[in-house]
């Protein structure tokens, strides 16, 4: 019953209205905890052996790609050493293409920071970190190329991190057409000075190993969940109480439903067809619906929906004002 959140007083009014007796005493439930506990400890190392053993496997696996990708660069600049004429000739086409670019405006005109363009780089900042979870150099480069984006100029363009696949200005020079280009305003210089400080901050090095992986904030609050779902946060719960359900939460969340199954073997407990079938069922139900949420038309839908109530707030808040907010009654 502790697995569904239940705790001595939810099991004794279960066993009353369901016509199974009076309940069990207090002590009889704290000699019951303490045998979970103890088979949920032994569990509970088990597969935190294990997934040591894979974190460190993926590491290594990791490190390697790195090395081949660090052996491949050097070759890369080593051949162009060894051909200098080449290297002359790609300067000469840049600097026909910048001549080209230079155009004077007298009017510029500059962004401030919107609440729209902070949630554009949040979500650019998150992107960085999916799309190189191999690479902490890679994630950097992103992140800035974010920045520098947004800075840049006609006069001044700082697309060096830029990639063609998302920066128009990197296709135009692509396609022999940058004359055509004109860049939208750039963030005002306060903003700049606000920014560049959060993104040396975002970008150290410390931080970004730690999103190694693709691991970000989501799994955590996954994992929250698996643990809410039996220790709850409304409902006072014991140190023990909340030791068993964050060692049963990690078994779920690294195992599935199977290490559950294996806790009540150590406790005694014959496992039948029954409960092997429910744990089969509860795997494959939490990995289709993990399969559909991964997907590329739901993450839209999901981005669309929480665009529509952004942007319905701000509307409100436009027509009505903010009801509530600190320092609002002063």
């Amino acid at each position: 019953m502790r697995l569904i959140g239940v705790g001595l007083s939810g099991i004794n009014k279960f066993c009353g209205l369901m016509e199974l007796g009076t309940g069990i005493s207090s002590s009889i439930y704290y000699k019951i905890i303490d045998s979970i506990s103890i088979a949920v400890k032994s569990v509970f190392d088990v597969v935190m052996l294990k997934a040591v053993r894979e974190e460190k496997l993926s590491k290594v696996c990791s490190a390697r790609r790195t090395r081949r990708y660090f052996n491949r660069k050097e070759s890369y600049k080593e051949g162009r050493e060894k051909n200098p004429s080449e290297k002359s000739a790609a300067k000469t086409v840049v600097a026909k293409k910048r001549k080209t670019v230079v155009k004077k405006n007298p009017a510029v005109k500059t962004q401030d920071l919107t609440i729209k363009l902070m949630k554009k780089l949040s979500r650019n900042y998150g992107l960085a970190i999916q799309r190189h979870p191999d690479s902490v150099e890679e994630m950097r480069k992103e992140i800035w190329a974010g920045f520098f984006h947004k800075i840049s100029t006609d006069s001044n363009p700082q697309h060096s991190y830029c990639s063609e696949t998302w920066c128009k200005y990197k296709i135009t020079v692509k396609n022999n057409s940058v004359h055509k280009f004109k860049h939208p305003p750039a963030l005002a210089k306060d903003v700049q000075e606000v920014l560049k400080p959060i993104y040396d901050d975002l970008t150290k090095q410390e931080l970004l190993e730690r999103c190694l992986g693709g691991n970000t904030q989501n799994n955590n609050e996954s994992f929250n969940n698996c643990v809410w779902s039996m220790a709850p946060k409304h409902i006072f719960c014991g140190k023990k109480i909340v030791k068993i359900a964050c060692q049963t939460a990690a078994c779920i969340f690294n195992e599935g439903f199977h290490p559950v199954l294996k806790i009540l073997e150590v406790m005694g407990v014959k496992i039948g067809s029954i409960a092997a079938q429910l744990a089969a069922d509860c795997d494959r139900t939490r990995i289709r619906v993990a399969n559909r949420r991964s997907t590329e038309a739901y993450k839209e839908a999901r981005t669309k929906r929480r665009q529509a109530i952004l942007d319905e707030n701000e509307h409100y808040e436009e027509d009505v004002g903010i009801m509530y907010g600190a320092g609002i009654a002063d």
